[in-house]
């Protein structure tokens, strides 16, 4: 049975490893090659978690079938699975706003609505935190907005 994943969200596996490392932190990596279902192929890493236990976390950014493959620098243990990504209705990642990179905001994401092409970006204005909420420099209070650009003509 395939593990199934929700875009934007974390994959995450563990990883057994009994061999002892004197600092496990420093002494061995765990390298994992991810494979997008495009066929894109991405390095990324393993962290050691405590005793023999090391875990890999991945956040997919496209649907369809992933693998991944992984070893320690020394040779010691070797993984390699698959997962399929499922759609989501989270929002994507979250980055400099781009068009006031004061601000956060979610990386534009294809979406298609009643038929429709649409890029959507969204806002985060959160210019500081008070017990009563999100709240900007003059104390209005702040909310999330969303802009839906249709890419078809009516």
């Amino acid at each position: 049975m395939t593990t199934k994943v929700k875009q934007w969200d974390r994959f995450e596996t563990m990883v057994e490893n009994d061999r002892h490392y004197r600092d496990a932190y420093r002494d061995v990596t765990l390298t994992v090659t991810v494979t997008k279902p495009n066929g894109e192929i991405q390095n990324f890493w393993g962290f050691y978690d405590g005793g023999t236990t090391w875990r890999f976390r991945y956040m997919p950014d496209q649907l369809g079938a992933w693998s991944y493959r992984g070893a320690f620098s020394d040779g010691s243990v070797r993984i390699e699975g698959q997962f399929e990504c499922i759609a989501s209705d989270l929002p994507g990642v979250i980055g400099a706003y781009g068009e006031n990179p004061v601000w956060f905001g979610y990386r534009a994401v294809e979406r298609r609505c009643c038929g429709v092409s649409t890029s959507v970006t969204g806002s985060l204005r959160q210019t500081g935190r008070t017990p009563s909420g999100p709240r900007s420099s003059t104390g209005r209070v702040l909310k999330a907005t969303t802009r839906c650009r249709s890419r078809a003509s009516f």
